[in-house]
């Protein structure tokens, strides 16, 4: 199963550790109380995980154990707010330990969140919503119109002897949508409302990579960034030119005091400034935490994230003139300093750094390192259960799992078995044209398209390999008309 994309975590971490352990983004709810964000490390924990063939939620439970005092606990969810409501409940009951509520567990466990779980947590988004100037937002109202809705509650559900009622939870209301409860009692309540009982559609929906609905995130940064600066005696157009000093600057935030080896960056700020004294902000990202001390003496990753944002920075804004060849256009503006500042990086503690030590041999690993080069991430594609090529194969994500149901752990059919023996297909057929020469042909299958499915059609083909002109092997097809068509390449 995948990892959900939010923890709440309650406890006290022990010396030299902090939330920065598992990601970068986060955030102190209340107290001892933490939220973070694990969507940009997703795949960076799957991959450690499957590197040490275990599950990436027993991973995730292990850090968290080494990394906290006794007694803690924790929540993850979808939603950040349905985070915070479990793990209040867990302090209610006096719970200890990690609970997952994409789980069926932890999915009965959310039902029994208390009306009293509710409110403290309403009460506690006030500050985080008044920082963060929610439109429209006045603490004053909110926390009368919570008072309302308490007492209409009570109203509705009185206690009995002294204990709440039967089904007196905010579950047992779950049949009252939030823009009913928006018209009584007002718009942020009616939001708390949506994110506490999201729409059937909601959950359906792909999970963005972005706090939901404008949830009052307000990221903890650390006092004291890497950073360094540079002042350059010529203004410089170039990116080989810029490269040798951007290089050295790197070298240089390795050895700063504030930077450990062991940590993992995640994204950079390099702050240009030109020679009409504007700055401009090119950022520079990885897809999977990287490690900077790895990369001594080349810093070969970072400096190919940061010539694909200056370049695609510059064509944007028309900002630096940038182009690939020597000419520059009039308003081309020379760069006569930067400086340089790590805003994400995982704080990894001596203690786990067996957890991270990276293999020589390790796929996974040279793959990560990959995708960290390249401007755009890699695509992985899986086999589907069908018998037409166009739908036996689709994209997917590196953090999805799927449970084996053949032999080997894999899944396997008839149709399966035809998928994989298909190249990999051309979108568009093309025409073949057959005309005046004779080719060898080798059937192959027969598939009849889904009538039901316009654009797919319903007309039967036949596939054959078929040796061209050029002495080259294409999978190609004959229809019910007559015409070959080629819909993809063995070689």
């Amino acid at each position: 199963m995948s990892l959900a994309d939010f923890v709440a975590i309650e406890g006290d971490f022990i010396d030299g550790v902090t939330p920065a352990v598992l990601t970068p983004r986060f955030m102190h709810w209340h107290e001892c109380v933490w939220l973070l964000d694990l969507s940009t490390c997703h795949s960076y924990w799957h991959s450690q995980a499957s590197r040490r063939e275990t599950a990436p939620l027993v991973l995730i439970e292990d850090i968290l154990r080494r990394s906290l005092k006794p007694g803690m606990r924790a929540v993850m969810a979808d939603h950040p707010w349905r985070a915070l409501l479990a793990l209040r409940q867990m302090q209610q009951r006096g719970l200890q330990g990690l609970l997952d509520l994409q789980q069926h567990f932890g999915r009965a466990f959310y039902q029994q969140v208390s009306w009293e779980a509710w409110q403290e947590c309403a009460e506690e988004l006030s500050g985080h919503a008044a920082a963060c100037r929610w439109a429209r937002f006045d603490p004053a109202i909110f926390k009368r119109q919570l008072k309302h809705m308490q007492a209409v509650i009570e109203r509705i559900e009185p206690a009995h002897a002294g204990a709440p009622a039967k089904g007196a939870t905010p579950h047992g209301w779950r049949s009252v949508d939030s823009l009913a409860m928006r018209r009584r009692f007002g718009g942020s309540v009616g939001l708390l409302w949506e994110w506490t009982h999201p729409p059937q559609a909601e959950r359906e929906r792909p999970k963005a990579r972005t706090h939901p609905l404008g949830f009052p995130w307000v990221f903890w940064t650390s006092k004291e960034k890497p950073l360094l600066q540079r002042h350059l005696e010529t203004p410089l157009l170039q990116w080989d030119d810029i490269a040798p000093f951007l290089t050295e600057d790197l070298e240089r935030l390795c050895l700063l005091p504030t930077w450990d080896a062991r940590e993992r960056v995640t994204a950079m700020s390099w702050h240009l400034t030109l020679d009409d004294m504007s700055i401009v902000t090119i950022p520079i990202n990885f897809r999977h935490p990287h490690s900077l001390a790895a990369e001594r003496g080349h810093h070969k990753t970072t400096l190919m994230q940061a010539n694909y944002s200056f370049s695609a920075n510059a064509k944007q804004n028309d900002v630096y003139g940038y182009l690939p060849s020597t000419t520059y256009p009039s308003y081309a503006r020379g760069i006569i300093g930067w400086q340089l500042v790590i805003d994400e990086r995982l704080v990894i503690p001596p203690f786990l750094t067996d957890l991270f030590g990276d293999s020589n041999d390790s796929d996974i690993r040279h793959l990560r390192e990959l995708e960290n080069q390249l401007p755009i991430p890699i695509e992985r594609y899986e086999l589907r259960d069908d018998w037409v090529p166009e739908s036996a194969f689709s994209r997917c994500s590196h953090e999805d799992e799927h449970a084996g149901s053949g032999p080997g752990g894999e899944l396997w059919s008839p149709w399966l078995s035809a998928a994989r023996v298909r190249p990999f297909y051309i979108d568009i057929p093309t025409p073949l044209d057959t005309d005046g020469h004779s080719t060898a042909r080798v059937f192959l299958e027969r598939v009849s398209g889904k009538w039901w499915l316009s654009s797919i059609g319903s007309s039967q083909r036949d596939y054959y390999a078929v040796i061209d002109r050029q002495q080259r092997w294409l999978w190609t097809y004959r229809d019910q008309a007559g015409k070959w068509w080629i819909h993809g390449r063995f070689d």
